[in-house]
């Protein structure tokens, strides 16, 4: 039992962060590196996959609406890059192409901003907890 906890605690849960609005890039990042994830953050899709290519990701936590590349094509080719990987949207307005993106599995689910970090918290813990189930 508590080898398994050891080990898991080495392969802690890796989260891509990406929005184009550093305040709030700051505070999910804080919220989830207190919370025990390892997060690194961009500031657009196109830096975001340069970071999926060198390093192992669990979750893509990306904003729909990003400059230059949009999130959703984002979350399409990061999931190229990594398919046990699981995705978050995040958007201030719903359109078709995210309810359609939410058809995926590989999408987990949507936060509305303005959203509260907890929101964003509730998802992904639910998620890890069903993968480590999957596990046991």
């Amino acid at each position: 039992g508590i080898w398994c906890i050891i080990m898991r605690n080495q392969e802690r849960t890796r989260i891509l962060l990406v929005d184009d609005e550093p305040t709030i890039l700051s505070l999910l990042s804080r919220t989830l590196t207190v919370t025990g994830y390892l997060v690194e953050t961009a500031e657009s899709g196109e830096q975001a996959l340069e970071l999926a290519r060198e390093h192992r990701f669990d979750f893509l936590v990306t904003d729909c609406f990003l400059p230059g590349m949009s999130g959703l094509r984002l979350a399409e080719l990061f999931l190229e890059i990594h398919p046990q990987a699981r995705v978050v949207l995040m958007t201030g307005h719903r359109s078709w192409e995210i309810n359609a993106a939410l058809e995926r599995e590989e999408i987990i689910g949507l936060v509305q901003k303005p959203f509260m970090p907890s929101e964003l918290l509730t998802i992904l813990n639910q998620a890890r907890s069903e993968e480590e189930g999957d596990q046991a």
